[in-house]
């Protein structure tokens, strides 16, 4: 009986060793990387962007900016292994970005002049640090005309966080335009003629253009008309005016 209940005690404190060194089924064993919290994707760094795309829309009504002329833009990383002390990741401009040759290669690149970060991009990480947010101060905001992009890059400053990839280390705030502005004229039909000479107008010639936008505009600058000749579209009987717009005075557009 003695005997039988050892071999029993021994089978059972096999099975117990043998299931304490199993594969833990709470996570994918593809994940089972040393140095990554349990369940983190290898795939991605130990310290990356999980917010890796911001855009913005740079509102203009006409060639004068109606968004704000600075805008602080937030992104944020995530850690993915606990550490057993602080350490620091730099963030810096990236004009090695991969996507710049492909997603945005028709994109006008910013420089690293026209942005700034918080002490001059080092950012710690204590040992109970998960995410940080990373504050990127774009300055200049009316120079972006066309679509924009502005790459980044974050690094581990030792070997704490230091990974064997670069899957997801850059960044991009992607900085596209829209008009806010419409223009109609004040008068339904606007009807000119020319005297026998087609050279001068006779009757009414007047008419007021309005310059609409959706609020108060608060930067400085002046609208007006100017004539573009590229806009008429001839229908086969109708001529292009010879005269152009006179008498027309810039308006301060502030307020």
């Amino acid at each position: 009986m003695k005997r039988n209940l050892y071999i029993i005690a021994l089978l059972t404190f096999a099975a117990t060793a043998f299931t304490g060194c199993s594969h833990d089924y709470n996570y994918d064993g593809e994940y089972d990387v040393p140095g990554y919290f349990s369940g983190s994707d290898p795939r991605n760094n130990l310290v990356y962007f999980s917010t890796n795309t911001v855009d913005y829309t740079n509102s203009f009504v006409g060639d004068l900016l109606f968004s704000e002329a600075e805008h602080t833009f937030m992104l944020q990383a995530t850690i993915n292994r606990n550490l057993t002390k602080a350490t620091k990741v730099q963030v810096a401009y990236a004009k090695d970005a991969p996507l710049l040759a492909t997603t945005y290669k028709d994109y006008q690149v910013a420089t690293d002049a026209d942005f700034t970060l918080t002490n001059g991009g080092a950012f710690e990480i204590g040992t109970e640090t998960t995410q940080i947010q990373i504050p990127v101060t774009v300055k200049n905001m009316g120079k972006f005309t066309k679509p924009t992009v502005i790459p980044v890059r974050i690094t581990p400053s030792d070997e704490a966080l230091k990974s064997p990839k670069s899957s997801r280390d850059y960044a991009y705030i992607v900085i596209k335009q829209e008009e806010l502005w419409t223009v109609y004229a004040g008068s339904s039909d606007i009807t000119v003629n020319l005297e026998g000479t087609n050279n001068k107008y006779i009757g009414e010639d007047d008419v007021t253009v309005w310059f609409t936008v959706a609020k108060a505009f608060t930067g400085k600058g002046k609208v007006g008309l100017e004539r573009d000749n590229s806009l008429f579209k001839s229908d086969g009987t109708t001529k292009l005016a010879p005269e152009g717009i006179s008498a027309v005075e810039k308006q301060d557009a502030e307020g």
